[in-house]
């Protein structure tokens, strides 16, 4: 599945009442996931673009926190996102991850 980028958390919703940044960031490991590839594709892909916004967090109408991956985070974003999907035997996507980490090095 392909998400968006940004992601947005409002955390005046409902969901948030009794659940702190962190549970949902433990909860949602394969949403993040997900979105470090997007936004790696995005980074890889497009050399014009130095920083992508993977995550925007609000509270009353305002960001108060954003996210963003850089191509010189990239590479460890890269490699930290193939172990976790290693983890969770989702081997096509740590192949995905790796692909993009041998993209990243042809690019330099």
């Amino acid at each position: 599945m392909t998400y968006k980028i940004p992601h947005i958390i409002d955390l005046d919703s409902n969901k948030f009442k009794d659940l702190s940044l962190q549970d949902w960031v433990d909860a949602n490991e394969v949403l993040l996931n997900e979105l470090i590839v997007n936004a790696a594709e995005v980074l890889i892909n497009d050399a014009s673009i130095k920083t992508i916004t993977v995550l925007e967090i609000w509270m009353d109408y305002e960001i108060v926190a954003a996210i963003d991956l850089d191509k010189e985070s990239l590479r460890n974003a890269l490699e930290h996102n193939m172990n976790n999907w290693s983890e969770r035997e989702e081997y096509e996507k740590a192949a995905t991850s790796r692909d993009l980490i041998a993209k990243l090095n042809k690019n330099i």
